[in-house]
């Protein structure tokens, strides 16, 4: 549900892909043998910065840059993250608070990336298939509105780490998915008034009592 830990991964990737051509094509280019050693403090030095709190707030200022500019992308990130709420408040999961702007007040008690912060620290095996859920969650919302889903790598990343003491992290993977869509799918209203909520900023209590009124009309 944190939407930055991928963009680190990407990074680093480039700079290993950058230094390694640098060895391979360099002699063959006449490059000087110290150019690789160069890049490498360059690289290094670089996602150094990147992964403090400069780097951290330069890609929030970007990522607030793009949702500026698309408000699809918006939307599709409203829905997203809504699908992980809902599902952590069904399946009785506390919901810590959320973050749709990466601009919100610090001194709120909400995440510093965007996303929803669930309590991780009641993770056990008796209720992980219930973490897992709400992790694939994202995904199913997405996939509910749009047909399909672009974010949710690092949400699999969360599942997969998880898991990965289990017999067949992938089949836990599916399994969550079909669960998410399924809650999803059946309690449509309540997904709707939530999405209605946190596109007005309220707040996490706010959101459990538009779910509880779309679910008791439900039930009338």
């Amino acid at each position: 549900m944190n939407r930055n830990n991928d963009a680190d991964l990407n990074l680093l990737a480039i700079a290993i892909f950058t230094l390694t051509m640098s060895v391979l094509i360099g002699p063959a280019l006449g490059l000087s043998p110290m150019i690789p050693t160069v890049l490498t403090i360059l690289l290094l030095g670089l996602y150094g910065i990147y992964t403090s709190g400069w780097g951290r707030q330069s890609n929030s200022l970007l990522m607030a840059w793009r949702q500026e500019r698309s408000p699809q992308q918006r939307d599709r990130i409203l829905h997203h993250e809504a699908g992980h709420f809902i599902a952590a408040y069904l399946l009785g999961i506390k919901v810590l608070g959320y973050n749709l702007n990466v601009f919100t007040d610090p001194h709120n008690h909400q995440p510093e990336v965007v996303g929803v912060e669930v309590d991780a620290s009641q993770i056990r095996s008796d209720n992980l298939e219930r973490y897992c859920t709400v992790w694939m969650a994202g995904i199913a919302a997405e996939e509910y509105i749009y047909q399909e889903a672009k974010g949710g790598a690092e949400d699999v990343r969360q599942l997969r780490d998880a898991t990965v003491h289990l017999a067949n992290s992938q089949l836990h993977q599916r399994w969550a998915l079909l669960r998410a869509r399924t809650l999803i799918s059946e309690h449509q209203e309540a997904f709707k008034s939530l999405v209605e909520q946190m596109q007005q900023n309220a707040s996490v209590e706010d959101c459990y009592a538009a779910i509880d009124l779309a679910l008791s009309t439900k039930a009338i």
